[in-house]
């Protein structure tokens, strides 16, 4: 999973780091990671959407969120679909906001780079007496692109439940 961060530039500083470069094995094994995130991601769509809660590992889940008492946020969206891959992915995620997925991850991309599987977080400043989250990140979706190029699927309190 690769990030998108999108917070204001910083001053430019040297670093210097090893750049490891994936056999056509690995680069493959990733692109069948991506896939199969993007589609755990969608069976999630339709949950309800309640901030600051997350389904239990190896909780039933289905289109329209049939299933009664199931509901995720948008860190809980993430969590979610990485602990059902956890085999896959060799991981898990600790229960922590979008800011510790933003600093776990490893690559900042441009728009243009972005593929479907990668992570989009969003910067913002909450209204009110809201303590300020970490690096500003509000809120993380999946990207897939699809036909507008910019198509996500996120947990969003607007709508109320996680959609495309």
């Amino acid at each position: 999973l690769f990030a998108v961060k999108q917070i204001r530039p910083a001053p430019m500083q040297r670093v210097s780091k090893v750049v490891k470069h994936d056999s056509p094995e690995e680069l493959e094994r990733k692109e069948v990671l991506r896939k199969m995130f993007v589609e755990q991601a969608r069976r999630y769509l339709g949950v309800p959407y309640r901030p600051g809660v997350k389904a239990e590992p190896g909780q039933a889940v289905g289109p329209g969120a049939e299933i009664e008492g199931l509901y995720l946020d948008c860190c809980g969206l993430i969590r979610r679909c990485v602990a059902d891959l956890k085999e896959m992915f060799g991981f898990e995620l600790a229960p922590f906001n979008q800011g510790y997925q933003f600093d776990t991850l490893p690559t900042k991309l441009a728009e243009q780079q972005l593929r479907p599987g990668d992570l989009v977080f969003v910067e913002g400043v909450y209204q009110g007496d809201k303590k300020r989250p970490p690096h500003n990140i509000v809120h993380v979706e999946v990207w897939i692109g699809g036909a507008s190029g910019e198509a996500t699927i996120g947990a969003r309190s607007r709508f109320g439940v996680i959609e495309q």
